[in-house]
């Protein structure tokens, strides 16, 4: 015990002499600035709304509520204490022991309750008779934003005391063993305090913003309907069970082999593709081996179990997968500290400060309830700085849209102008990223004259906005207003995944009224047959859909954040635990990537748009079915898109799948089609500069009626599928003129517009 005491000396802990006076001084020092903390924003808390003193102090909601806070907050407390109190620990256990720490702690608590006691008779509880639903309210958001950077400022100052003072040998400390064990038990306790004392305090959850797909009663539905239907058929279990049971006595022999030199391949190898395991260790070492090895046969065997399982519904079979793989997404020792190599040599390497800085990383993204890891640095970009630079101005502008004009970049250009359609759910600048990787740039000086449509942020003006609206207010009216602005009589159209639907409903009801000024249109990845988009069938659910729809319509709009999470999940090993290992267990700032930015920085859409757009088209279907959909007085059939087409898919995209965007060639009577499908997913393989000789496409001149015969007998291509689809606009552009400067009158503002610089949720 001596060596362990010894070890620890810098703590400057005496078992004897009881706590330190340092160790006294520290302590008094964050009780100090805990009070002040915790005085100055429940101050904040009664500022504006809560004026009467000490009616509501005795609601029995509230007392309930601040009884169960106080409940947790003590478990936790003594649960993290324990763990610093263990045997091996008998110094640091014993000053636990001691009076002074217990009279320390008692008269920490009472003052606490003191001051919760005073500062809660301030409140007016008037407003908020269901706890549950106060989280909506601006002040109690803006409540714990104030908390969370107050606390962040404290937390941060004393951490530096502990560091500059007492504590100046603890990275020497943190390479033991068991100094890493017991912060791995704190920083878990820590979590789960801070994820429950937030759902005590009403923040909402993602059920309660829509989010549905987790909610316990669609995950109980879920599983109840597996189990009663695994409890008909057991014996299906059981041969699964000794299927698995002989690979993993084939993986244990497999690895002795490996030990004796007899083999140098692996049981299984990784999936090709999936980047968690590309350390070195997860091959040479034949510890993280065999764990690796493990985790696949373990992910294996539950796969097999769900498919194993006969009678369930399509929906409810989707949904059991998808609550599979995220158990297995999640428990891939690539997420734990201990069961990760890099993340192993790091902690050693920084003497584990890269674990403090994860914990501070999370709290920041935590701060206002609705965890998210960010996949980028969001303060590396900023529109119209390093983003949507291409210059150009803002001629045209409604309720729904601005219409931005580029500059020229080259002396003639071609004679028909070039209208780009975004997805309503998203901002336009992902036409105009980077300079070198910026499609607009590209087409200017390619000499298109380009246009593009700026959508706006919706909120509560817009809630029954419709898709008709979208159609004819948005896109028809930018039509038009290429059509007068630049003299021309017909125009090209590019439409991207949903902009590629408004624009596909508007060549319908343009033939229907016997107009004709869309001379060719190219639709990039964008979706027609959902019933070939399975991904998306977890979120066809009437539970989900009764919650979200309960939510928009009391709010007006659905908030951008809902469909990044959305479709965030559908691919979570790429786009959710990759920034975990990150920035939580490495402690990295994340990589700056225009495309995740963009992605990040979503828009709302309009209640009844998004409900109509997901009940009409994701899960009826109606845009393959003749007459499905109206715009309008008319009824939308594919069969009338008669213009040329050029159809962009991507190999990967988990949005748009390619056998979906397929489907418009089957559909559309166009005597011209063109389908090209790009390798990578639904941005990337859309958003690929030349320039960076990065990917692959596939062409054919034949249109065979299934997607894969189509991708059988495609020739591949290395490169950008840009220039490809740049000659064939050719064909569409009928001739050159002169470059069209932007008529001075016409100017509203400078691109990137005030649209798109509006902040969404």
């Amino acid at each position: 015990m001596a060596k362990k005491s010894k070890k620890f000396s810098a703590f400057s802990f005496d078992s004897q002499a009881g706590i330190s006076e340092e160790w006294n001084k520290a302590w008094a020092k964050i009780n100090d600035e805990a009070q002040k903390t915790l005085k100055q924003n429940l101050k904040n808390l009664g500022i504006s709304h809560f004026t009467e003193m000490n009616k509501n102090f005795s609601n029995s909601e509230w007392k309930e509520m601040w009884a169960k806070f106080n409940d947790e907050t003590q478990k936790t407390l003594k649960r993290t204490l324990k763990n610093f109190g263990k045997p091996e620990f008998s110094e640091f256990g014993k000053i636990y022991s001691q009076p002074e720490w217990k009279m320390m702690w008692d008269k920490f608590n009472d003052e606490t309750q003191k001051a919760i006691k005073r500062n809660l008779k301030n409140i007016n509880l008037s407003h908020y008779k269901e706890w549950g639903k106060t989280s909506a309210h601006p002040e109690w958001k803006e409540m714990w934003v104030q908390f969370h950077k107050e606390t962040q400022r404290t937390l941060n100052k004393n951490i530096k005391s502990f560091g500059e003072n007492q504590f100046s040998k603890m990275s020497k400390s943190l390479t033991n063993p068991e100094w890493k064990e017991i912060w791995i038990k704190v920083s878990a306790e820590t979590q789960k305090a801070i994820k429950q004392n937030f759902k005590n305090f009403g923040v909402p959850e993602s059920s309660e913003i829509g989010n549905a797909v987790f909610d316990p009663e669609v995950m109980t539905q879920t599983f109840t309907q597996a189990i009663e239907k695994i409890s008909k058929k057991p014996e299906k279990i059981a041969e699964v069970q000794a299927r698995h049971l002989k690979d993993f006595q084939d993986l244990l022999q497999s690895t002795i082999d490996r030990l004796q030199g007899r083999m140098e391949t692996t049981f299984i190898a990784p999936i090709n593709g999936d980047k968690r395991f590309q350390d070195p260790e997860w091959n040479e070492n034949p510890f993280f081996s065999l764990l690796q090895q493990a985790y696949f046969l373990n992910a294996k065997y539950l796969k097999e179990i769900v498919t194993s399982i006969e009678g369930l519904d399509p929906i409810t079979s989707r949904k059991l997968m998808f609550y599979t793989n995220h158990l297995i997404d999640a428990l891939s020792p690539t997420n734990f500290p201990l069961t990760n190599p890099a993340v192993l040599h790091e902690t050693v390497a920084s003497s584990g400060k890269n674990l403090v800085r994860g914990f501070q990383k999370y709290l920041e993204d935590s701060a206002n309830g609705q965890w998210q890891s960010r996949m980028t640095d969001m303060k590396a970009f900023k529109l119209g700085k390093n983003l949507a630079t291409t210059p150009g101005k803002v001629v045209f502008q409604n309720d729904l849209f601005q219409l931005i004009q580029y500059e020229p970049l080259t002396k003639r250009v071609a004679k028909r102008p070039l209208l780009i359609v975004p997805p309503w759910i998203n901002k336009y600048y992902i036409f105009d990223l980077k300079p070198e990787n910026s499609f607009v740039k590209w087409a200017l000086e390619s000499g298109l004259t380009v246009f593009i449509i700026s959508w706006v942020n919706p909120d509560k003006r817009h809630a029954q906005k419709t898709m008709t609206d979208y159609t004819l207010e948005g896109v028809k009216t930018a039509v038009d207003q290429v059509c007068s602005i630049t003299g021309e009589k017909k125009i090209n159209a590019i439409g991207y995944c949903s902009g590629g639907i408004l624009l596909s409903f508007l060549m319908c009801y343009l033939k229907e009224k016997k107009a004709n000024p869309i001379a060719s249109a190219t639709l990039m990845a964008t979706p027609f047959d959902f019933s070939k988009a399975d991904e998306l069938g977890i979120y066809r659910c009437e539970h989900q859909q009764r919650k979200l729809e309960e939510y928009v319509q009391k709010k007006g709009y659905l908030d951008g954040q809902y469909m990044v999470r959305a479709f965030n999940l559908l691919r979570a090993n790429d786009l959710i635990w990759p920034s975990y290992v990150n920035n939580y267990l490495l402690g990295r700032e994340p990589f700056p990537f225009d495309m995740l930015y963009w992605n990040c920085d979503a828009l709302r859409m309009p209640a009844k748009m998004h409900m109509d757009y997901l009940q009409e088209i994701v899960i009826e279907n109606r845009l393959i079915k003749p007459d499905g959909i109206h715009i309008g007085n008319v009824p939308i059939n594919l069969e009338k898109v008669t213009v040329p087409l050029y159809v962009m898919a991507a190999q990967s995209d988990h949005i748009a799948p390619w056998r979906s965007v397929y489907s418009i060639t089957q559909l559309a009577k166009s005597p011209s089609i063109r389908f090209v499908l790009s390798a990578s997913g639904h941005v990337a393989g859309a958003m690929n500069h030349p320039s960076k000789k990065k990917y692959h496409y596939w062409t054919s001149d034949q249109l065979p009626h299934d997607a894969d015969h189509w991708l059988k007998d495609a020739q591949k291509h290395e490169g950008s599928w840009w220039e490809e689809w740049r000659q064939w606009l050719d064909a569409h552009n009928d001739g050159t003129v002169p470059a069209r400067t932007i008529a001075k009158d016409l100017i509203i503002e400078a691109s990137p517009g005030s649209y798109a610089l509006t902040v969404g949720e």
